[in-house]
């Protein structure tokens, strides 16, 4: 399995892009969204610089997107409304 392209750095890009609170616990930090104080998603953030987060990515991944728009989510291709309307395509939260 290939390597994720997704760094700690973007990951932390991500979620100050989107709003999300990042709690740090350990070696790893946790991006929590809430809208309108509903739960919608958590991601973990991993430690390392280089530490893959091929977990963010996928229809099962937490941020519910292929690697390709992770990647454009992180690197300012992609708008926070963007996002959130592709979250309610998806059916994570809203109509």
């Amino acid at each position: 399995m290939a390597k994720s392209r997704i760094e700690r750095d973007d990951a932390y890009t991500i979620a100050k892009k989107i709003g999300a609170d990042v709690e740090k616990a350990g070696k790893h930090a946790r991006a929590i969204l809430r809208v309108k104080g509903q739960l919608i998603l958590t991601f973990g953030i991993r430690h390392g610089p280089k530490s893959g987060h091929g977990h963010l990515c996928g229809s099962n991944g937490d941020l519910k997107m292929n690697e390709a728009r992770v990647i454009a989510l992180a690197r300012c291709h992609m708008t926070k409304d963007e996002y959130f309307q592709h979250l309610k395509n998806v059916g994570i939260f809203g109509n």
